[in-house]
């Protein structure tokens, strides 16, 4: 299917594009999905499989209808396709210190993103705040991301089973969306403050 699950599909701030905003409402199935499906697309290698295989016509699978995948689900860390950041990868790209923006000329740093403080309750096109230290934008806020990682229980074991989110939302406060943050959710959970950004 090539539908859009963003709730969040109309009214974009002036001077913003609607196309440009994350995508929302989409499940950690739906990101792996995409993911193989969009590589296919591109000519890469997709890096999801499925009790062995990297074709989503055998998934059986009906993307943003917040069910499941059954079997086995694998990630080839050496194919050249697009993928979820491990937890790991995401913390060191978003590490709190570089999610201070770069220095604007009035010399004050600030932590950059979109945030229930600034949000005005929605979500905002990628890009269009200032980026980190490393150049990367959209770290914290808009969406919170998904990422391949499974927590194990060993600490928490309500959250046993669930895949890791990182970076906050647009509906969390800004202390609430630093990359020392962690957040798991079941990973058919399809909510508004839960997807991925592109740039």
């Amino acid at each position: 299917t090539e539908t859009n699950p963003s709730a969040f599909n109309s009214d974009p701030d002036e001077e913003e594009t609607q196309e440009n905003r994350p995508v929302d409402s989409a499940s950690w199935y739906d990101a792996i999905y995409f993911c193989n499906k969009y590589s296919l697309s591109q000519g890469f290698t997709p890096c999801y499989k499925v009790n062995g295989s990297t074709d989503i016509a055998e998934w059986n699978y009906l993307p943003h209808a917040s069910n499941s995948i059954e079997g086995t689900i694998e990630c080839d860390f050496d194919a050249n396709g697009y993928r979820l950041p491990t937890e790991e990868e995401w913390y060191h790209v978003g590490l709190s210190t570089y999610l201070i923006a770069k220095i604007p000329e009035d010399k004050s740093p600030r932590i950059s993103g979109w945030f229930l403080e600034n949000s005005n309750n929605k979500t905002h096109e990628v890009k269009t705040e200032t980026s980190n230290l490393l150049g990367v934008f959209d770290m914290a806020g808009n969406v919170s991301e998904w990422c391949w990682d499974k927590n194990d229980g060993l600490t928490n074991t309500e959250d046993a089973g669930k895949r890791a989110l990182r970076g906050g939302a647009w509906n969390n406060t800004k202390v609430d969306c630093v990359s020392s943050k962690q957040y798991y959710a079941d990973p058919s959970k399809a909510l508004k403050e839960l997807g991925w950004k592109t740039e």
